[in-house]
């Protein structure tokens, strides 16, 4: 009788608790998915999700070791499944061993080679290796299979920056804003880069001998990147990791003020 009931509720079983975790996941609750992709290994031991899943866990949580051994299980388990070697990729990248996560995500991309997120993946990579041409193609190429996912015109906008795309960049933001985030974190971290390419937006446009001219816009942008900070902080993001964008902007102010001392005054 008891399991008759429990089978009624998606929650008692594996796939009810694997879309929780899931869910838990993407809302970054990182204790929640910890226990439900537990709660399903316990009972399917070699469940590729969940392997993938706790694997991915554990890397959100900062802790690549076991997030490694939880993805190399995976890989072992399910050899023709892509998340594996995604994994172990995303490992080595964190530990900084970029050639070896190219590696692992090419093995990776080899078994799934219209995975969006496999592309969304190398794009960051070569972002990080100053191949800002190849990661460009990559990150467009993540777009173009997943239109709708905001989360991939995240790493667009970094690489258009990447090439003094700034219009681009904060365009491509707010098409972003504006389209369903599987994963809510990413609202803070498009909050924050929109106000970064404000912040490059005012670099050398003020003239000492025109500061009323030149001068106000350059606040104005400042004073938006200062409020798309404060969005930011009430996202839930960590304040510290906004600190080194508002230190931007609280420099460039004080450039301009120092630049031109009235140009704040009414």
């Amino acid at each position: 009788m008891l399991l008759a009931a429990c089978a009624a509720f998606p929650s008692c079983t594996v796939d009810g608790r694997k879309d929780d975790a899931t869910v838990a996941l993407k809302a970054g609750d990182l204790p929640a998915a910890e226990a439900d992709f537990r709660w399903v290994l316990e009972r399917a031991p070699d469940d590729c999700d969940a392997l993938y899943g706790l694997g991915w866990t554990y890397w959100r949580d900062g802790d690549p070791d076991r997030a490694e051994s939880y993805f190399k299980r995976a890989q072992r388990v399910c050899p023709d499944d892509h998340r594996g070697y995604k994994g172990l990729g995303a490992v080595a990248a964190t530990r900084g061993r970029l050639p070896e996560a190219e590696s692992w995500y090419q093995d990776a991309l080899a078994r799934a080679p219209d995975e969006a997120s496999l592309h969304n993946s190398l794009a960051s990579l070569d972002l990080l290796s100053g191949a800002c041409e190849d990661a460009l193609v990559h990150a467009e190429r993540a777009v173009a299979l997943e239109p709708d996912r905001g989360e991939f015109r995240f790493t667009l906008a970094e690489i258009q920056m990447c090439h003094d795309r700034l219009d681009d960049a904060i365009a491509t933001i707010d098409v972003a804003l504006g389209l369903l985030l599987e994963e809510q974190r990413f609202r803070a971290q498009l909050l924050e880069l929109r106000a970064r390419a404000l912040v490059r937006k005012t670099g050398g446009v003020i003239d000492p001998d025109d500061c009323a001219t030149t001068a106000p816009p350059v606040l104005a942008y400042l004073d938006a990147a200062d409020r798309l900070l404060d969005q930011a902080e009430a996202e839930a993001r960590d304040p510290a990791t906004l600190a080194e964008t508002r230190r931007l902007v609280y420099r460039r102010r004080s450039v301009v003020t120092e630049t031109c001392p009235r140009s704040g005054l009414p």
